[in-house]
């Protein structure tokens, strides 16, 4: 008997969930009776390090190391995607070396979900479905562009790299609306390899980044984009129905109070709500849904009323900081949720209490580089261990929780 795991999304939280039972179940193999398939659905055909984006947007060699394609980290069975060489590609590397386990991959995007069956779509047209038995749901939230990627592939990611990268070469006032860490990182970053542009940012409450961290936190963050010469307007709504989010480029900005920011190109680092639309309208009656649009779940990371459905990442309501850290140690939860399920073991909570979560709180590369850490209710600043994690915004620390570690 085969039990069917579908996990989607492939990011932070996905992809650990899939290392996990990866290892689970190799580490097993010899004593388990049960086969088990795992299927991946996900657009991008690679990890996306999303932490690293507002340095790849203007650093092309950066860029091309944020993006781990799948084929250099994961053996699939069996693939369905629009793309021949993909497929080729990807179908070179066999998972023959463990009979326990089916591993497949679809490139593609998760149009309905139901209790035991998926419905997804390569092409935005044609449709196709698959049953499960266990479900991880890890989808994330929606983002404005660039700072959400559209490209599938390597090539079309840096592709998009690139077009930002020459409109803000071409601009000589660029605005970033959204003060935070993405917001404040993409200005930083900006502002640090064009010191000759001006850079706004923009955001509409008192202090920033808006997370519940220290006021000293706040203080410094502030302090150096004001030392990087970054114009930091506070406190400042865009009048969306003069300027939309989707309109990146040439026009100046008003705002609600009727005032003119002088801008040549317009990058909107804002996030919308959860990726959640793909759920069934049972599911969207029996799941918990707050009307923050996160999924409740209880401690076991199941979602309400249904037990071999799993939630993760960015998806979850939690009184916390959302992290990148965070949702690894979701998805390792989840992915040993799902094996113990499988094979009748007790479910376990996560390794990690939300305490240790919540003191170590938030990270941010501000103004002329400067790492600014919250840690414990302490503030550090260029702490050397993050200086070092930072160099790669974190991405060597991501290949580990995602199995993409060379060893």
């Amino acid at each position: 008997m085969t039990s069917k795991v579908v996990i989607i999304g492939g990011s932070y939280a996905g992809l650990a969930a899939l290392n996990t039972l990866k290892l689970l179940i190799t580490k097993n193999s010899g004593v388990i009776a049960k086969s088990i398939s795992i299927t991946l659905i996900e657009p991008k055909s690679g990890f996306l390090n999303i932490l690293g984006l507002p340095k790849s947007i203007v650093n092309r060699e950066f860029a091309s190391q944020q993006y781990v394609p799948f084929c250099d980290f994961l053996k699939f069975d069996n693939v369905v995607s629009n793309s021949n060489d993909l497929k080729v590609q990807l179908k070179e590397n066999t998972n023959s070396d463990n009979n326990n386990l089916m591993l497949n991959y679809i490139q593609g995007k998760v149009t309905k979900l139901t209790s035991s069956r998926v419905t997804y779509t390569t092409n935005d047209t044609d449709e196709s479905s698959i049953d499960y038995d266990y479900a991880i749901l890890a989808t994330g939230r929606n983002r404005n562009w660039p700072v959400n990627p559209k490209g599938v592939t390597f090539e079309s990611y840096l592709n998009e790299m690139e077009i930002t990268n020459k409109k803000i070469q071409k601009s000589s006032i660029i605005s970033i609306i959204g003060g935070g860490a993405v917001g404040i990182e993409l200005a930083a970053e900006i502002k640090l390899h064009y010191p000759n542009k001006v850079v706004n940012l923009i955001h509409p409450h008192g202090t920033l980044p808006p997370e519940p961290i220290l006021d000293a936190f706040k203080n410094k963050t502030l302090q150096s984009l004001k030392q990087a010469n970054i114009n930091v307007f506070l406190n400042t709504r865009i009048d969306t129905s003069k300027t939309l989010p989707n309109n990146e480029e040439t026009s100046n900005l008003k705002t609600t109070d009727e005032k003119i920011i002088e801008s040549n190109l317009n990058i909107w680092a804002t996030s919308f709500k959860n990726n959640l639309d793909y759920l069934s309208l049972d599911l969207q009656r029996s799941i918990h849904i707050t009307a923050n649009h996160n999924i409740k779940t209880n401690d076991y990371l199941q979602v309400s009323n249904m037990s071999n459905i799993y939630a993760v990442g960015d998806l979850i309501e939690l009184s916390t900081i959302k992290s990148a850290g965070w949702a690894f140690h979701t998805g390792i939860q989840a992915g040993t949720n799902v094996y113990n399920s499988i094979f009748d073991k007790p479910l376990q909570l996560s390794r990690i209490s939300f305490n240790q979560i919540d003191s170590h709180k938030l990270t941010i590369v501000g103004g002329e580089g400067s790492i600014i850490h919250e840690v414990k209710g302490n503030l550090e600043i260029n702490p050397e261990s993050m200086v070092q994690e930072y160099q790669d915004y974190r991405l060597g620390t991501c290949k580990k929780f995602i199995g993409a570690t060379v060893n």
